[in-house]
């Protein structure tokens, strides 16, 4: 999508294609974490050349495994560099460079005591945009041209979302059939 839309506003987009990596020991599994790291060491390398042309003020990544490759370059280098973590639990990316981060910003005060370097974090919240604050419950239906019937919105990310997908899946297949058609 940001490949479409970033150059559409006129902007420069530079991609880079680190891979997640999966946890577990199955054949698919190291596999992908392997041809994950080669992909990654690749991202690295890109993200070196990026940084020494582009020569940025700051890096800010938002935890995911996107973000590695430029928040571990540009902490090497020595630009200032911030992580923000959204989940309670920091990531795998986040637990990977939050020690050679200059801040890292969380959503949540508890989570101050999941990094090492405490001074370093700030309780941030998560940013949201003032449109989805203020929006009437009844503008938000008429721009999603939804009736008045009652609506229930299932959000899952992270750790655990294919599960919790199935989950819900599995609710709605049963709400049906006991006569509770949503």
């Amino acid at each position: 999508m940001e490949c479409t839309l970033v150059p559409k506003a006129g902007f420069q987009l530079e991609t880079l294609d680190p891979r997640s990596f999966r946890r577990g020991f199955s054949p698919k599994a190291i596999w992908h974490n392997l041809t994950g790291a080669y992909h990654t060491a690749l991202s690295l390398g890109k993200a070196r050349r990026l940084i020494r042309t582009f020569q940025p003020d700051v890096i800010v990544g938002t935890g995911g495994y996107a973000s590695f490759p430029l928040l571990k370059e540009g902490a090497r280098v020595g630009v200032p560099t911030c992580i923000h973590e959204s989940n309670a639990v920091p990531g795998l990316t986040t637990r990977m460079v939050a020690d050679q981060m200059d801040r890292i910003l969380v959503s949540f005060a508890e989570s101050r005591s999941q990094y090492k370097r405490p001074e370093r974090v700030q309780v941030v919240g998560m940013p949201v945009r003032q449109e989805f604050l203020y929006t009437r419950k009844e503008d938000a239906r008429q721009a999603l041209g939804l009736d008045e019937r009652p609506v229930i919105v299932s959000a899952w990310g992270s750790l655990g979302a294919r599960e919790m997908n199935k989950v819900i899946a599995d609710f709605f297949r049963l709400e049906q059939e006991a006569g509770c058609p949503y």
